[in-house]
């Protein structure tokens, strides 16, 4: 008698599992995720700052951001599109470029990534020549090229993001188009061939609080402790504003520069967005999970990301403006 009923308590179900396993069966611990996010040069904003303020804002949850260096933006894109990276920070006409094009690397990437959340802050174009050059404006710099001569505009190595804005700035002008001369050169390289008259301008995609502006450019003096750059108004053609993404979400809008030493200079800007790739994040429970708390921390981490990119407080994404 004595054995069956202890046969009976060791099949019973209450016997076999606690409540504890039981609940912990019916919602179990979300899966650790680490997302690589393809950041540009460990030296600039998205690497050094925008990653780390949206790792910090998913402490505590299940998912891990890493960041990952690239060369800019198209190759950032070009590595969420191949599923190499989970995600990355780009600029909206990088991702847009290279959603259209195919080249070595990968055919068209168009449905391979979506962006996600709002736009993180602005890369504002600076069209920076010598100090004591007349010109304010870039038309006027375009303007007084001689017939048969061309304007050496430096915009970093192909597929930056320089290189893919000027590029959209050139298309929407005949004038401009025939006129600038883009070289593969950027960064340090750049400034010393600016300096040495080697070429005429030098024009990038940058936040406002980068070292590029802020100690290569701004506080370059010469010997009598006279600026050595100065930057231009970019009155950019009309056509360029129409432009629209790969999703049809308008890419660009003017901008005004109106703080500090930038005085009063009119200019560009495109978003910086985030995005993640398409069969990453549809892959299981655990991936939309974490794309889900990824897109919770860029809400929450928007006035931090701001304040580390110098954007003002009133800055509206080009995507959320009327066309």
């Amino acid at each position: 008698m004595r054995l069956a009923l202890l046969a009976l308590l060791a099949t019973s179900p209450a016997a076999a599992q606690s409540l504890a396993d039981r609940l912990a069966e019916a919602h179990p611990a979300a899966a650790e995720i680490t997302v690589r996010v393809a950041a540009g040069v460990k030296t600039k904003g998205n690497y050094a700052q925008v990653v780390p303020i949206l790792a910090q804002q998913l402490s505590g949850s299940p998912v891990t951001l890493t960041p990952d260096e690239s060369t800019g933006s198209f190759m950032s894109a070009t590595g969420v599109c191949l599923g190499l990276d989970e995600a990355a920070i780009v600029q909206r006409d990088a991702a847009s470029e290279r959603a259209h094009v195919s080249d070595a690397n990968a055919a068209s990437c168009a449905g391979k990534y979506v962006s996600l959340g709002r736009a993180l802050y602005p890369y504002y174009g600076f069209w920076v020549v010598r100090a004591d050059t007349s010109y304010s404006r870039v038309s006027g710099q375009i303007d007084h090229v001689g017939s048969g001569q061309v304007l050496n505009v430096a915009a970093g190595e192909d597929g930056s993001g320089g290189q893919i804005t000027l590029k959209n700035l050139l298309n929407a002008d005949p004038r401009w188009r025939s006129t600038v001369h883009p070289t593969t050169d950027g960064g340090s390289a750049a400034l010393r061939m600016l300096r040495d008259k080697n070429i005429d301008a030098f024009f990038l995609m940058d936040d406002r609080n980068s070292d590029m502006i802020e100690q290569q450019i701004k506080a370059q003096v010469d010997e009598r402790g006279r600026p050595v750059f100065k930057f231009l108004t970019i009155n950019a053609p009309s056509k360029f504003f129409a432009q629209s993404d790969w999703t049809g979400k308008k890419m660009y809008q003017p901008e005004v520069l109106s703080r500090g030493w930038f005085g009063s200079v009119n200019t560009i800007s495109v978003d910086a967005v985030f995005i993640v790739g398409k069969s990453w994040w549809r892959k299981d429970a655990s991936t939309r999970g974490a794309v889900e708390q990824i897109g919770k921390a860029i809400d929450t981490a928007s006035s931090a990301i701001r304040a580390a990119t110098h954007t003002p407080d009133d800055w509206v994404p080009a995507s959320e403006q009327k066309k």
